[in-house]
């Protein structure tokens, strides 16, 4: 996705990608909260109510990097479990559950090429 955009690769898995994604999930932001709160109530129908409510950048993001990466058919398997839960309603913890075991599945298949 970033040499979509005409980025380098490298800087997305050091700290200005993977640092970020960390600090996204073990910090104490808005994201996290969100997340949090989604996995607590099973929805997130309370994220689109009217006027008033919280702005989570977020949300907004996954809609448009997903429609990217959509139109150019690539592979974003984290975006994907975001956006089900937040525009298609889907489960959290079904989502969290389905990306976790299809990433073992690809390590174990990656490992079973490499080492066999």
């Amino acid at each position: 996705v970033v040499k979509d955009f005409g980025g380098a690769r490298d800087p997305a898995y050091g700290l200005a990608g993977v640092g970020d994604l960390i600090v996204t999930a073990l910090g104490e932001g808005r994201n996290r909260a969100l997340g949090e709160r989604i996995c607590r109530e099973g929805s997130c129908r309370f994220v689109f109510k009217g006027k008033g409510a919280t702005t989570y950048e977020g949300v907004a993001a996954a809609k448009t990097l997903r429609q990217f990466v959509q139109g150019r058919r690539l592979p974003a398997p984290l975006l994907t479990m975001v956006y089900r839960v937040l525009y298609r309603g889907t489960d959290p913890c079904a989502e969290v559950r389905r990306f976790f075991c299809n990433w073992l599945e690809i390590s174990e298949a990656a490992g079973r090429r490499k080492f066999h």
